[in-house]
């Protein structure tokens, strides 16, 4: 395990353009342990373990420093590429299904992560959600960074590389299990505030989980809603078919 070399070794060892990162980060990040990341820019291990990219390290301690979350606010949570964007896109519509007619709802034409923005760039939001899966997570991840390092033009890990190292429990926000048993405990000491999904059982059966979503966000469908089709029309809107090509 590395540490960061500072100064101008930074940006030419990792390849990442840090005019971003202020002096404090700079500093911070000199002193951590380093890996790379599937892509073959580098991860540093901050708080409790977890390995983060710099700009997530940026963000977390804006937000440990000025977000105060209320009482009504929901805060969904998911792994990277666990079904992120549909979370978003399905919870949006179901909070605001009185405010838009279908036809004319901002997620056709603008993606999930600008209606619902992450905690660190200043999102209020209201209860947590928390979407997880295990299973398709890691190849997801992998092919994912693979088209950033090419697009980058940097050189990524090879899948066994990769899978190596995520068995040591280097990833992004990794380890991946600490991630997940950490809120499904906490989902069971408080589950009127903390709903925990899978991702694998809300594919299977969406509709039933959706209804459990709006039930537990405090605005479950009302029995003319369901008779009406808004429900079916929420799964539609936020189909992959629909969002596939927003950016």
């Amino acid at each position: 395990m590395e540490k960061l070399a500072t100064g101008s070794q930074q940006k030419a060892s990792n390849g990442v353009q840090d005019y971003y990162l202020t002096d404090e980060v700079r500093q911070l990040i000199s002193t951590l342990p380093r890996e790379k990341d599937f892509d073959g820019t580098y991860l540093y291990q901050y708080q409790e373990g977890f390995w983060y990219r710099p700009t997530y390290i940026v963000g977390i301690l804006s937000a440990q420093r000025h977000f105060q979350a209320r009482d009504d606010d929901i805060i969904l949570i998911t792994y990277p590429k666990s079904g992120t964007t549909w979370l978003k896109a399905l919870t949006y519509a179901i909070v605001h299904r009185s405010h838009y007619a279908f036809e004319h709802s901002p997620l056709l034409t603008s993606n999930p992560h600008e209606l619902v923005p992450f905690i660190e760039l200043s999102a209020f939001i209201r209860k947590i959600i928390v979407l997880e899966s295990i299973l398709d997570q890691f190849i997801s991840h992998w092919h994912f960074m693979v088209k950033i390092a090419q697009d980058r033009e940097t050189d990524p890990l090879s899948l066994e590389e990769a899978l190596e190292r995520v068995s040591r429990g280097i990833q992004g926000c990794g380890p991946s299990w600490e991630h997940v048993l950490g809120y499904w405990r906490a989902s069971l000491e408080n589950p009127n505030k903390i709903l925990f999904l899978k991702y694998e059982d809300v594919m299977e059966d969406t509709l039933f989980y959706v209804k459990k979503m709006a039930e537990f966000l405090g605005c479950p469908f009302s029995s003319v809603e369901e008779n009406q089709g808004v429900i079916a029309e929420i799964l539609k809107l936020c189909s992959f078919e629909n969002m596939k090509d927003l950016r």
